[in-house]
């Protein structure tokens, strides 16, 4: 992880510390609705460099649990940041990847922004992702 996003990544801890004495046990995305699922990677001519996505088995689907939940958790008529948690069950274990409601493009695409439903939303990542075959930022 890169320096910048390492103070950032305190940076972020702190405040949701500060925010979880206020809101005890969970201080954001307080209530959500389970998922269930599977993935099914399409074949494509780049490789990520994280194994269970690049060599998936032939035609497999990965089981994925989900929760789709409203980050402050504001009543439904006001307008929140959706995230979307994914829980990948891989041949390596787990992979927990987490998304929100974002912009698309530069530089929305680094920020979070209030939508009043799921859909239609764009779901980006603002934190970097770490795997035992890469790291990425």
């Amino acid at each position: 992880m890169g320096r910048g996003s390492a103070v950032v990544g305190r940076a972020l801890a702190l405040v949701f510390l500060g925010v979880q004495r206020v809101r005890h046990p969970r201080p954001i995305h307080p209530r959500g609705l389970p998922l269930t699922g599977s993935v099914h990677w399409m074949p494509r001519n780049t490789r990520s460099g994280i194994r269970w996505i690049d060599d998936p088995a032939a035609g497999e689907r990965q089981p994925l649990e989900g929760r789709l939940s409203r980050s402050i958790g504001l009543p439904a008529p006001l307008p929140d940041v959706i995230g979307l948690a994914l829980r990948v069950q891989t041949p390596e274990g787990p992979a927990d990847i987490e998304f929100a409601s974002t912009g698309s493009g530069v530089p929305l695409r680094f920020t979070l922004l209030l939508r009043l439903r799921p859909s239609p939303s764009v779901y980006g990542t603002l934190v970097p992702y770490e795997s035992d075959q890469i790291r990425a930022a």
